[in-house]
């Protein structure tokens, strides 16, 4: 049983993936959450884009798994580009289970600021064109 319960205490450590994020010239590291981690995130805000935006701010990792900001960096994370967060809300929904519908929730919270910047050439996630993009994702 010991082993099991040691198991169990390494499982989520070492989870990385890895994306380079051009803006930033450097590759950012997305790491799992625990559940109690992620309970944590949407417990003061369960809007989906927010606790979206609080689970990437969260799974931001160095190589090494340790986190690049803390939950009072959020403004940090507001300030990007749209172009910038796309991909890491992506791999960070993917990393650690949100679904389909609450990074689609995310991403529509930035709909606006994102139609205000040059084509970025990503769908739009609101089931129509963007008034940069004239690619759409078709709601299934």
């Amino acid at each position: 049983m010991t082993d099991f319960r040691e198991t169990l205490r390494t499982a989520v450590k070492g989870h990385l993936t890895s994306k380079y994020v051009p803006a930033w010239e450097r590759e950012i590291y997305i790491r799992k959450l625990s559940v109690r981690e992620q309970l944590a995130l949407i417990e003061d805000d369960p809007k989906p884009e927010v606790a979206s935006l609080r689970v990437l701010l969260a799974a931001m990792a160095d190589e090494n798994g340790e986190r690049l900001l803390g939950d009072d960096d959020m403004e940090l994370l507001l300030d990007q580009t749209f172009a910038t967060l796309a991909p890491l809300l992506t791999e960070a929904a993917k990393q650690n289970g949100l679904t389909s519908k609450e990074l689609e929730d995310a991403m529509a919270a930035f709909e606006p600021a994102r139609d205000e910047q040059p084509s970025s050439g990503l769908p739009s996630l609101s089931g129509g064109p963007s008034q940069n993009s004239k690619i759409s994702v078709v709601p299934s």
